[in-house]
């Protein structure tokens, strides 16, 4: 009798060990989990960025192949690939999709010689049209 009231001590201390190991796992696997979340959002972030970031560098190359010499009409169109691209990462900053923090850091300088752009060629109804391009001329206002 008395072996096996010792036996049952003894079983529910390493029960109780057991648990509170059990419960420290857990709470590591969960901690583990959220950083594992954390870091696919900011990969996911990075991706989305690198991609826009492509769209305007190959808009730019075409600019120097294909519009440069062209007529004003095919300009404008560029133009308007351009601002819209643009228009697309403003929207991402602002709605908070994209962190401004180290990216908008890292994008600013190109941004301010873009609005430089935008001012001088975009034609002035365009400019004044608060429904045109409104994302692009908020993330601006807010870098300045």
């Amino acid at each position: 009798m008395l072996d096996s009231l010792g036996q049952l001590l003894w079983n529910a201390h390493w029960d109780r060990w057991a648990t509170v190991a059990s419960a420290i796992l857990t709470a590591f696997a969960f901690v583990a989990a959220v950083w594992a979340l954390i870091q696919n959002k900011k990969a996911i972030q990075l991706q989305i960025f690198e991609s826009i970031f492509k769209d305007v560098r190959e808009l730019e190359k075409e600019y120097y192949t294909s519009y440069d010499k062209k007529d004003p009409d095919k300009q404008q169109q560029w133009l308007s690939l351009l601002f819209n691209t643009l228009e697309y990462i403003a929207f991402l900053f602002n709605s908070k999709r994209l962190p401004k923090g180290d990216f908008l850091k890292f994008y600013q300088n190109a941004l301010l010689d873009s609005h430089k752009i935008f001012v001088s060629l975009i034609p002035k109804p365009t400019q004044e049209d608060p429904q045109a391009y409104s994302e692009f001329k908020k993330l601006i206002k807010s870098i300045r």
